[in-house]
Protein backbone atom coordinates (compact mmCIF):
# COMPACT_ATOMS: atom_id res chain seq x y z
CA UNK A 1 0.00 0.00 0.00
CA UNK A 2 2.81 2.37 0.75
CA UNK A 3 4.40 2.03 -2.76
CA UNK A 4 1.06 2.93 -4.33
CA UNK A 5 0.90 6.09 -2.68
CA UNK A 6 4.20 6.94 -3.41
CA UNK A 7 3.63 5.76 -6.72
CA UNK A 8 0.77 8.25 -6.63
CA UNK A 9 2.07 11.08 -5.04
CA UNK A 10 4.56 11.12 -7.43
CA UNK A 11 1.96 11.33 -10.67
CA UNK A 12 0.70 14.22 -9.10
CA UNK A 13 3.42 15.83 -8.80
CA UNK A 14 4.41 15.52 -12.33
CA UNK A 15 0.99 16.66 -13.77
CA UNK A 16 0.80 19.34 -11.57
CA UNK A 17 4.78 20.38 -13.17
CA UNK A 18 3.26 19.97 -16.89
CA UNK A 19 0.58 23.36 -15.59
CA UNK A 20 3.82 25.36 -15.44
CA UNK A 21 4.97 24.74 -18.56
CA UNK A 22 5.86 27.92 -20.43
CA UNK A 23 3.41 28.43 -23.58
CA UNK A 24 5.41 29.11 -26.61
CA UNK A 25 6.22 32.64 -27.26
CA UNK A 26 4.36 32.90 -30.19
CA UNK A 27 1.14 32.27 -28.01
CA UNK A 28 2.52 34.37 -25.42
CA UNK A 29 2.62 37.30 -27.77
CA UNK A 30 -1.19 36.45 -28.84
CA UNK A 31 -2.30 36.49 -25.61
CA UNK A 32 -0.55 40.09 -24.64
CA UNK A 33 -2.96 41.29 -27.44
CA UNK A 34 -6.28 39.43 -27.50
CA UNK A 35 -9.37 41.28 -26.32
CA UNK A 36 -7.05 44.09 -26.35
CA UNK A 37 -8.46 47.62 -27.77
CA UNK A 38 -7.09 48.66 -31.10
CA UNK A 39 -6.48 45.47 -32.22
CA UNK A 40 -7.94 42.33 -33.66
CA UNK A 41 -7.22 38.85 -33.50
CA UNK A 42 -8.76 36.23 -36.14
CA UNK A 43 -8.77 32.34 -34.95
CA UNK A 44 -10.00 29.85 -37.69
CA UNK A 45 -9.69 26.19 -36.31
CA UNK A 46 -8.95 22.67 -37.51
CA UNK A 47 -12.55 22.13 -37.41
CA UNK A 48 -13.41 25.01 -39.66
CA UNK A 49 -10.98 23.02 -42.04
CA UNK A 50 -12.40 19.99 -41.58
CA UNK A 51 -15.63 21.98 -42.73
CA UNK A 52 -14.30 23.23 -45.47
CA UNK A 53 -13.06 20.11 -47.25
CA UNK A 54 -16.38 18.51 -46.45
CA UNK A 55 -18.46 21.39 -48.29
CA UNK A 56 -18.08 19.07 -51.38
CA UNK A 57 -15.08 21.45 -52.74
CA UNK A 58 -14.03 19.23 -56.02
CA UNK A 59 -10.68 20.46 -55.83
CA UNK A 60 -8.28 17.26 -54.15
CA UNK A 61 -5.23 20.14 -53.65
CA UNK A 62 -7.22 22.42 -51.51
CA UNK A 63 -9.26 19.07 -49.69
CA UNK A 64 -5.81 18.24 -48.84
CA UNK A 65 -4.52 21.27 -47.86
CA UNK A 66 -7.37 21.94 -45.38
CA UNK A 67 -7.32 18.33 -44.07
CA UNK A 68 -3.43 18.96 -43.35
CA UNK A 69 -3.88 22.59 -41.51
CA UNK A 70 -4.51 22.57 -37.37
CA UNK A 71 -5.28 26.46 -37.15
CA UNK A 72 -4.50 30.12 -38.89
CA UNK A 73 -4.08 32.57 -36.02
CA UNK A 74 -4.12 36.39 -36.81
CA UNK A 75 -3.14 39.39 -35.24
CA UNK A 76 -3.34 42.68 -36.34
CA UNK A 77 -2.94 46.33 -34.94
CA UNK A 78 -5.75 48.23 -36.12
CA UNK A 79 -5.32 51.43 -38.36
CA UNK A 80 -4.91 54.60 -36.89
CA UNK A 81 -4.78 53.00 -33.72
CA UNK A 82 -2.77 53.24 -30.55
CA UNK A 83 1.16 53.03 -31.51
CA UNK A 84 1.73 49.81 -29.45
CA UNK A 85 4.88 47.49 -29.94
CA UNK A 86 6.32 47.10 -33.58
CA UNK A 87 5.18 42.61 -33.51
CA UNK A 88 8.58 42.23 -35.58
CA UNK A 89 10.51 43.72 -32.68
CA UNK A 90 9.10 41.38 -30.24
CA UNK A 91 9.09 38.23 -32.53
CA UNK A 92 12.89 39.14 -33.08
CA UNK A 93 13.11 39.34 -29.17
CA UNK A 94 11.25 36.43 -27.72
CA UNK A 95 11.27 33.96 -30.68
CA UNK A 96 14.19 31.08 -29.87
CA UNK A 97 16.27 31.37 -33.34
CA UNK A 98 17.65 27.99 -32.89
CA UNK A 99 13.72 26.70 -33.30
CA UNK A 100 12.56 29.14 -35.98
CA UNK A 101 14.31 29.60 -39.62
CA UNK A 102 14.08 32.66 -41.59
CA UNK A 103 12.60 31.95 -44.93
CA UNK A 104 12.25 35.42 -46.54
CA UNK A 105 12.41 38.82 -45.81
CA UNK A 106 10.36 41.65 -48.07
CA UNK A 107 11.95 44.81 -46.79
CA UNK A 108 9.58 48.36 -47.81
CA UNK A 109 9.69 51.63 -47.19
CA UNK A 110 8.21 52.12 -43.72
CA UNK A 111 7.70 48.17 -43.29
CA UNK A 112 9.47 44.63 -43.57
CA UNK A 113 7.81 41.71 -43.70
CA UNK A 114 9.61 38.40 -42.65
CA UNK A 115 8.57 34.73 -42.86
CA UNK A 116 9.83 32.47 -40.54
CA UNK A 117 9.27 28.80 -40.32
CA UNK A 118 9.31 25.47 -37.47
CA UNK A 119 10.45 22.06 -38.56
CA UNK A 120 9.96 18.95 -37.13
CA UNK A 121 11.23 15.80 -38.92
CA UNK A 122 11.94 17.67 -42.00
CA UNK A 123 8.51 18.92 -42.46
CA UNK A 124 7.23 22.31 -41.17
CA UNK A 125 4.70 22.54 -39.21
CA UNK A 126 4.49 26.24 -38.23
CA UNK A 127 4.99 29.25 -40.53
CA UNK A 128 4.90 32.44 -38.93
CA UNK A 129 4.26 35.52 -41.38
CA UNK A 130 5.35 38.67 -39.33
CA UNK A 131 4.55 42.42 -40.57
CA UNK A 132 6.45 45.60 -38.35
CA UNK A 133 6.50 49.11 -39.32
CA UNK A 134 3.36 51.10 -40.94
CA UNK A 135 1.07 47.80 -40.67
CA UNK A 136 1.67 45.67 -37.56
CA UNK A 137 0.91 42.13 -38.49
CA UNK A 138 1.70 38.11 -37.01
CA UNK A 139 -0.10 35.74 -38.86
CA UNK A 140 0.47 31.74 -37.71
CA UNK A 141 -0.09 28.60 -39.07
CA UNK A 142 0.00 25.81 -37.81
CA UNK A 143 -0.32 21.86 -39.06
CA UNK A 144 1.78 20.09 -42.22
CA UNK A 145 2.42 22.98 -44.24
CA UNK A 146 3.28 22.94 -47.85
CA UNK A 147 3.89 26.59 -49.02
CA UNK A 148 2.63 26.77 -52.32
CA UNK A 149 -0.46 25.52 -51.10
CA UNK A 150 -0.49 28.08 -48.62
CA UNK A 151 0.32 30.76 -50.89
CA UNK A 152 -3.05 29.86 -52.91
CA UNK A 153 -4.73 29.41 -49.81
CA UNK A 154 -4.10 33.20 -49.36
CA UNK A 155 -5.36 34.14 -52.58
CA UNK A 156 -8.91 32.09 -52.07
CA UNK A 157 -9.19 33.48 -48.27
CA UNK A 158 -7.93 37.61 -49.20
CA UNK A 159 -4.33 37.23 -46.60
CA UNK A 160 -2.24 39.86 -47.72
CA UNK A 161 1.20 39.05 -48.30
CA UNK A 162 1.10 35.28 -48.30
CA UNK A 163 1.13 35.25 -51.96
CA UNK A 164 4.50 36.28 -51.65
CA UNK A 165 5.54 32.34 -51.04
CA UNK A 166 4.70 31.21 -54.54
CA UNK A 167 8.00 32.49 -55.12
CA UNK A 168 10.13 30.00 -53.16
CA UNK A 169 10.35 26.11 -53.92
CA UNK A 170 8.83 24.36 -51.32
CA UNK A 171 11.66 21.85 -49.95
CA UNK A 172 14.26 24.83 -50.77
CA UNK A 173 14.85 27.64 -48.41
Amino acid sequence: MNNKMTILAMLLALLSLQGFAQKDPVERIFERFSGREGYTTVYISSKMFSMFSEAGIDDPEFNALMHDLRSIRILAADKGGTQGPDFLDMVGRELPANVYEELMTVTEPGQKVKFLVREEKGKIVELLMVVGGSDNVLIDIRGNIDLKKISQLSKAIRIEGLDELEKLDNGKK
